[in-house]
Formats: C-alpha cells, sequence, structure tokens
C-alpha cells in the first residue's frame, strides 16, 4: 500500500492527513493494553495535536513519539 505523505517544512507527518490516522491506528493495535497496564490508550482531542500531545497519558505519548520517529526513520529509508 502506498501512502500520499504531505509534509510540513520540519518534514514530519503532518497532523489531520490520512497517513496520521492510519498511523495512530497501527499503533493503537498494538495491543499497547498489555505494555502500559495501568494507562487507558485513548486519543487526546485534536486542538492538541499541534502542541505535540496525542494521547491523554504521558507515557503514551512518548512511546506514540518514538513510534513516529521509527516510521519516519523507515520512510526515508525507503524513499532512498
Amino acid at each position: 500500500m502506498m501512502y500520499i505523505c504531505i509534509r510540513n517544512k520540519n518534514n514530519d507527518i503532518m497532523k489531520g492527513t490520512k497517513e496520521f490516522y492510519e498511523l495512530m491506528t497501527s499503533f493503537e493495535a498494538m495491543g499497547l493494553e498489555q505494555v502500559f497496564v495501568s494507562a487507558e490508550v485513548k486519543r487526546e482531542s485534536r486542538e492538541m495535536f499541534d502542541k505535540g500531545i496525542y494521547y491523554t497519558n504521558g507515557e503514551v505519548n512518548n512511546f506514540f513519539k518514538v513510534f513516529m520517529s521509527g516510521y519516519m526513520n523507515g520512510r526515508l529509508n525507503y524513499m532512498n
């Protein structure tokens, strides 16, 4: 499956695109409730995405940022 990516000046995945929401869905499908037993994997409101806050739990949010970085690294290696 090929994704069309819209990037900003920092080469990040633009929030609100189909690629971004599919990435969030893939992240949530990993069964994170088993890793973060005390935390609920719950999305933050879309207004918070611009501030870099994607999930209500801070640990889950940081893990998603690492997940996005790994995804971007894989995309860059694939594209080159």
